[in-house]
């Protein structure tokens, strides 16, 4: 099989990025497609070192080269604390403030593809149960510290369970739109409130989904180096300065620091025929992750002031 780097979309790509595909017409079949994916794999890094290089196939696409590129958010963690939801919602006053904010964790909920900590099949259920366990069998807590942690544990499963069942209904989803146009803010938090609640409408009206975006181990296979979604971005409890908050803290940090990669958001282009530009377009989760970056900042301010 001569000539076969043709058909992986070679030129194709060597045209677009302006440089000489490797001539394999000299060597055999896997040889020559190998030698062809590293010299283009080597140009292009020298020419778009943000550019990732592969040969895929998929239902669509025969197998052909395939451009990548990651979209790396400002941190490594965006987890959402949901204590300060909780305070917000025990404020009588709050009123339409309470309203606004179950949308916005709504909206993530059903539409950001976000994990809930209690939910059976999140990561940091795992993580709070070996906390749990860790209570349980351990003896090196006074009688008065067990009970202290433990109904720390139990106010964090009651709460978070709550919170779980009102971001489930739709109607916090339905009412988005209305509940911006009539709230009137009153203070630096219901403006950033505000702020937050209009860049989820402008996700919310997009055509455009964070799903696209997410190609488990396109780039790294092997699953126990891989630091996942569901791992970097998950709603917690929060309260991190209390023995739970830490513990959560200190068994996250075990649990990620062998990993070597993190499935970042990516778009990719095929190189199975002519492309006249370059397409990797990241404003979906640019804007996504900087709704969640105004998020975490207003619960943060929430808690701290």
């Amino acid at each position: 099989m001569r000539g076969q780097p043709d058909l992986l979309g070679t030129y194709y790509l060597a045209s677009l990025y302006a440089f000489s595909p490797l001539d394999g017409t000299d060597q055999v079949y896997p040889l020559n497609i190998h030698l062809a994916h590293e010299h283009a794999s080597n140009r292009l890094k020298i020419i778009n070192k943000d550019l990732d290089l592969v040969i895929l196939q998929d239902e669509l696409h025969p197998a052909t080269l395939v451009t990548i590129k990651e979209y790396s958010p400002t941190y490594t963690l965006y987890h959402i604390a949901v204590e300060p939801l909780v305070k917000i919602l025990q404020d009588r006053k709050a009123g339409k403030t309470s309203n606004l904010i179950l949308s916005v964790f709504t909206w993530f909920s059903k539409c950001g593809g976000i994990e809930f900590y209690t939910d059976n099949s999140s990561w940091l259920y795992y993580i709070y149960e070996m906390i749990r366990d860790f209570l349980r069998e351990g003896d090196e807590f006074t009688p008065e510290e067990y009970q202290s942690n433990l109904a720390e544990l139990r106010q964090a499963k009651k709460w978070g369970k709550n919170i779980r069942s009102k971001i489930s209904k739709e109607v916090h989803l339905i009412e988005l739109e209305n509940r911006i146009a009539q709230y009137n803010p009153d203070n630096a938090f219901q403006t950033k409130l505000m702020e937050v609640a209009k860049l989820i409408s402008q996700l919310n009206q997009s055509e455009d989904c964070i799903y696209r975006y997410l190609k488990p181990g396109l780039l790294m296979l092997d699953e126990e180096n891989r630091m996942c979604f569901d791992q970097y971005l998950t709603f917690y409890w929060g309260d991190d300065n209390s023995w739970l908050g830490e513990n959560v803290s200190q068994s996250i940090q075990t649990d990620l620091q062998e990993t070597g990669h993190i499935d970042h958001p990516l778009t990719c282009q095929f190189f199975d025929k002519p492309q006249t530009s370059e397409q990797h377009n990241h404003d979906y989760p640019k804007a996504y992750f900087n709704a969640i970056e105004q998020l975490c900042d207003l619960l943060y301010n929430y808690t701290n002031d």
